[in-house]
């Protein structure tokens, strides 16, 4: 079952880079057109069964000038590239609502660990976020504009916030982001750059218990906390402290960055080590405990490893058989409070 979460994350990942041809919107302003077609989700039918289909979309989908492919033992796979002088990334936010409820999203582009200014394409004010309210049997394309920094980290992240997603949606395990690898400049890739990222495993993958170092909350004691529904609102029974990551069969590093609704953003933990097949615990500072208690906000846990370029080399490492399966990361998992009673 694992392997096929695998695979599928894999998959809907590509989705979400199918080529953006615009569609036939029946209204809607210069930056924003609505319409009643569903590309995205009509694509996933071809390829995923009765079980397993799907009736919402949140993607980011950038101009396709700015899209290079890299052939990965027969796939493509795609990061966005842009020329040296450039400090702007194209492209759509699409939406797409198949459902009889109101979808309400916010949208957030991460460059590194730091929010990265967005606004449509057609106005002057830049924001920290794009929110959209998307009536139910209908899809909506954003044309937007992303501030870059050259100087900063090598990717964007896409990370569209659901209002209205069941109270667990942002469990980690739950594929809630998109993160691109950005080429801005030349780049050479040597031997040495290649070998970090290599592995083999030591049993076959059908027997590999976890691709990815998913986490979930802990309390004092190091087990996983339990929760409860209250009012459509969940809850944990006992105080979370931390955080403990699945094993894994290989070694990597990971960020653990903090962000709330509104788009603060800090990072808690850098080049954290995870050594493979070991259990990871993460336990958060009082600070940080405090912060997140006591706050009406929601919060949100952002782990993420192979940072800038080596999202490129895992996927390059992956072609020349140095390692079985690409191991590039991204978990959103949302804190929560105890219950009073």
């Amino acid at each position: 079952m694992r392997t096929k979460f695998f695979y599928l994350t894999i998959l809907i990942f590509t989705l979400f880079i199918i080529s953006s041809c615009s569609n036939n919107s029946t209204k809607g302003s210069s930056d924003i057109q609505i319409s009643n077609e569903f590309k995205l989700l009509d694509a996933s039918e071809d390829v995923l069964d009765d079980s397993e289909k799907y009736s919402q979309v949140k993607a980011f989908i950038p101009n396709e000038n700015n899209i290079e492919y890299l052939n990965i033992k027969g796939d493509k796979y795609s990061y966005i590239k842009i020329k040296n002088t450039e400090s702007v990334i194209k492209g759509k936010i699409i939406l797409e609502n198949n459902t009889d409820s109101n979808m309400k999203i916010k949208s957030f582009f991460i460059q590194g660990n730091k929010i990265a200014k967005v606004k449509t394409s057609k106005s002057k004010e830049w924001k920290s976020s794009v929110l959209y309210d998307v009536e139910p049997k209908s899809s909506v394309e954003i044309s937007i504009d992303i501030q870059w920094d050259k100087e900063g980290e090598k990717e964007i992240t896409f990370f569209p916030l659901d209002y209205t997603s069941p109270n667990d949606r942002y469990n980690g395990g739950n594929l809630s982001t998109v993160r691109y690898f950005v080429l801005d400049d030349d780049i050479n890739i040597n031997k040495d750059m290649l070998a970090k990222q290599s592995f083999q495993l030591e049993t076959e993958i059908n027997e590999v218990q976890n691709f990815f170092p998913i986490p979930s909350w802990i309390g004092n004691d190091n087990n996983e906390v339990e929760f409860i529904v209250k009012e459509e609102k969940l809850y944990t029974k006992t105080p979370i402290s931390g955080l403990k990551l699945e094993p894994v069969p290989y070694d990597t590093d990971i960020d653990v960055l903090l962000i709330d609704e509104q788009g603060n953003m800090s990072t808690l933990f850098q080049n954290l080590k995870i050594s493979k097949n070991k259990p990871t615990l993460i336990h958060l500072d009082p600070e940080t405990l405090q912060k997140v208690n006591e706050s009406n906000k929601k919060y949100y846990f952002i782990l993420v490893n192979n940072r800038g370029l080596d999202i490129l080399l895992d996927m390059k490492a992956v072609d020349l058989g140095l390692k079985p399966f690409p191991t590039t990361y991204q978990s959103i998992i949302e804190f929560y409070k105890k219950s009073d009673n």
